[in-house]
């Protein structure tokens, strides 16, 4: 199996929300991302599925070393040697894959967050990063991109915090800041106790969806118009997690007992509707 065949096959077999937003990109963006999603995969199973966390350490450092040789063009594993036949036809920075393995390490370490300047740091490591070489190869140049990559990264990230909250605190995860808990008069275990009504929870929730759909709005006035054709991907990549928001925004406390999802159709006609309108 080739690099560009492993890469398309992780793709493809995880069913994310990554997939349709690349739908119409030329193959060589095509290729070139599938190969950054196949990284960002990895390195999150790595962190998901740790029974040993010195030992998921250990691998996360092997990965330290294999993205070095990646930009020495000397890769040794499949994503990474499909990866470095675009470092230079997308201009990707190194730096980038190192700030993604150091929120990886956050994660195994179940960091606790005291505010949100330092969840914001975090989401910038897992997924401001992401979005910084997204644009990349959009062919989109950083100085003029950097703000709306970043910003639109946080509140995806947000997004997803938000919609994991069940599935985290089985891994011992927690992000939200201690600050605000304390502010609703909340504790870490107030989450876990899937009550059937706790309006201190939901307004702590609803003040979490406000600041996410303002993180958002802000992140659309930072595009340039003039860059909107090549962040086709990332509007529409955008538009599928405000419409989990939405669903989320309906019934809150919902994500204490389960993991909130739209159908595939839903996301085709999203990057249907976002690619004819831009």
């Amino acid at each position: 199996m080739s690099p560009e065949e492993y890469c398309r096959r992780k793709t493809l077999k995880s069913g994310t929300s990554f997939y349709y937003s690349f739908l119409f990109l030329d193959n060589d963006q095509k290729v070139a991302i599938s190969a950054l999603y196949s990284i960002c995969r990895i390195l999150d199973d790595i962190a998901d599925n740790s029974k040993n966390v010195d030992i998921s350490l250990s691998k996360l450092d092997w990965w330290k070393f294999e993205i070095s040789q990646t930009f020495k063009f000397n890769a040794s594993h499949p994503a990474t040697k499909c990866l470095q036949n675009y470092i230079k036809t997308f201009n990707f920075n190194s730096e980038y894959f190192f700030h993604l393995i150091a929120g990886m390490e956050m994660d195994l370490q179940n960091f606790r967050y005291d505010s949100f300047e330092q969840l914001e740091e975090y989401c910038f490591k897992v997924a401001g990063t992401v979005g910084l070489l997204s644009s990349s190869i959009f062919r989109c140049e950083e100085s003029i991109i950097k703000s709306y990559a970043v910003k639109l990264g946080l509140s995806l990230q947000l997004i997803n915090i938000l919609r994991d909250i069940n599935e985290d605190l089985h891994l011992g995860r927690f992000y939200f800041p201690q600050n605000e808990l304390e502010k609703f008069k909340l504790t870490e275990s107030d989450f876990g106790k899937k009550l059937e009504k706790n309006e201190s929870l939901e307004s702590f929730l609803s003040f979490q969806i406000k600041r996410i759909e303002d993180i958002y709005k802000e992140s659309q006035t930072l595009l340039p118009n003039n860059c909107k054709e090549n962040q086709i991907s990332s509007i529409i990549m955008g538009k599928i997690y405000i419409k989990i928001l939405k669903k989320i925004k309906k019934k809150p406390l919902d994500v204490l007992l389960r993991k909130v999802h739209i159908s595939p159709i839903s996301k085709v006609l999203i990057s249907i509707s976002a690619f004819l309108v831009n």
